[in-house]
């Protein structure tokens, strides 16, 4: 028997309390680079919770909850899903900004700042960073490109899985994230130890799907009427375990566990806090989230996720250059996102909003298409 549809949000509706978490996200991944260089660890005794892997997973477990909102809204609402739509709105999102920092990585590396050979700006360029990961000769300094690992891992994301929600039928979806779940896990550990050399574990898109899957499993589930009746689904909205999560993902990382384990316990804390957030709007943690210069950051979060590699990954060994030092590092990660922002980054918004066209479906369909059964925009840019 079909279970029934949950009524969605308004899949576009952008709300500030999810910025606040793209904020949280995007500062863990600024403080855990800083932390790497050493500029931070001497003063700042809890870096050693900080992980800017774990606002990397922030982002992914975002990235699955949204995209698959936003996908099941529209099946909701048209009876379809528009891949040529979707691919569009996502190319003038995620392309544009990124496409501006890779040439002026460029540009840099010909004034002799960065080593930065073509074949390394194309696996960025076409989002393989996290299969041609590249290698630099010893004491050259590399071109602050590796954080396209974790694009390339969402652009993969985001051409796999909205063909896989249009083939699967609406009571096998939440079955095939679990199954790909597991897959995930179990494959990880294979590659880890016979292809180490030819996956690179720890950026792989088969690795971090295990985030990305949680992430969809949520808005899986939260679309499902039945299961959000339960009193399970009450006990997890109301109950303690979602302010307990918090302090549980910082623990996390220094929990003695192997990282496939501890990845997929922050990811579950992750979908907790979000869960929620989103059922408890009037919550202390939803307003704090909610906070204007706190959202303003999780609005910025895309931009200042791609320009903070410039200025927070220098290279120790080889000595920091000033741009590279705190506290420099901070106002130019800023001032660059912020540029990109206004610039860049909001007129590619108004033009994929003036090319969005809904689905048209004919009177004669309309009889067709059934009620979606579904049993039960990037992190920084699926709304």
């Amino acid at each position: 028997m079909h279970s029934v549809a949950a009524p969605q949000m308004p899949a576009h509706r952008r709300l500030p309390e999810l910025d606040g978490i793209r904020a949280i996200a995007v500062t863990l991944v600024i403080v855990g680079h800083l932390g790497s260089t050493l500029q931070i660890r001497s003063w700042m005794t809890f870096s050693r919770y900080v992980s800017s892997q774990f606002g990397v997973g922030m982002f992914f477990v975002l990235s699955g909850f949204l995209i698959t909102r936003l996908l099941m809204g529209e099946e909701e609402k048209y009876g379809t899903i528009n891949l040529r739509q979707f691919y569009l709105r996502r190319v003038l999102r995620i392309i544009p900004p990124a496409f501006l920092y890779l040439g002026t990585i460029k540009v840099l590396s010909v004034g002799h700042l960065f080593y930065c050979p073509w074949k390394h700006l194309a696996s960025c360029a076409f989002f393989l960073k996290n299969i041609f990961v590249g290698s630099v000769s010893h004491g050259v300094r590399a071109a602050p490109v590796g954080h396209f690992w974790s694009l390339s891992v969402e652009e993969q994301f985001y051409l796999s899985w909205p063909m896989l929600l249009l083939l699967l039928g609406g009571r096998f979806r939440l079955t095939a994230v679990i199954a790909v779940l597991c897959l995930s896990v179990t494959g990880t550990e294979v590659y880890e130890h016979v292809h180490h050399w030819l996956l690179f574990r720890e950026m792989s898109y088969l690795h971090w799907f295990e985030s990305i899957a949680i992430g969809c499993g949520l808005a899986l589930v939260r679309g499902d009427r039945a299961w959000m009746a339960s009193s399970i689904a009450r006990w997890l909205k109301h109950g303690a375990l979602p302010l307990l999560a918090i302090p549980l993902s910082i623990a996390a990382e220094v929990m003695p566990v192997g990282s496939t384990f501890k990845e997929i316990l922050q990811a579950g804390f992750v979908a907790l806090i979000l869960n929620y957030i989103l059922e408890s709007p009037g919550s202390a943690a939803t307003r704090f989230l909610g906070i204007a210069p706190i959202a303003y950051i999780g609005r910025l979060s895309y931009s200042l996720y791609l320009w903070q590699e410039l200025f927070t990954c220098g290279d120790s060994a080889l000595g920091l250059r000033w741009f590279e030092k705190l506290p420099w590092a901070i106002p130019l990660t800023l001032i660059c996102a912020m540029l990109s922002y206004y610039l860049l980054e909001r007129p590619m918004i108004r033009l994929r909003n003036r090319l969005h066209t809904p689905p048209q479906i004919s009177v004669a369909d309309q009889f067709l298409v059934t009620a979606p059964d579904t049993s039960g925009d990037t992190p920084w840019s699926a709304t």
